[in-house]
């Protein structure tokens, strides 16, 4: 028997490995403990994060930018 667990990013259903598997009869992703599949995983590695700071912010002339 194969444990099933959701991803919580996209809430699809996946093995222990984070394989997606064919989504069940009934499924409900609340009932199922958190994971993350595969394809999520690999999404959330390719994410780089840049930071704006205050004088990055005002020299392009919108100090809402910074953060």
């Amino acid at each position: 028997m194969i444990n099933i667990y959701t991803c919580g990013f996209c809430g699809c259903p996946c093995d222990k490995n984070g394989n997606q598997l064919e989504i069940p009869e009934n499924y409900n992703p609340n009932d199922y403990e958190l994971s993350v599949c595969n394809d999520c995983h690999a999404k959330e590695e390719e994410k780089s994060y840049v930071i704006i700071t205050r004088e990055m912010a005002l020299d392009a002339g919108d100090p809402s930018l910074e953060g």
